[in-house]
């Protein structure tokens, strides 16, 4: 299973890839924006983590929030 986690409720924002329950990638959007405790929806970090592991988002099987 294929799941894509997405924190947006928070000083720093970030997404992660989780593949048959291992971490599989996780990066905050400050990495990528150069903006400390990046507030924003973390769009970049969604596109990066997805792109880390060869996926596209409709091979997502469940998708996270927090």
């Amino acid at each position: 299973m294929k799941i894509l986690g997405i924190c947006h409720n928070v000083f720093i924002c970030s997404s992660c890839v989780v593949i048959d329950g291992k971490v599989a990638v996780a990066i905050p959007e400050e990495r990528l924006d150069q903006v400390k405790q990046s507030g924003v929806f973390p769009v970049r970090a969604i596109e990066r983590c997805l792109q880390e592991v060869g996926l596209r988002i409709d091979e997502v099987d469940e998708i996270a929030g927090a």
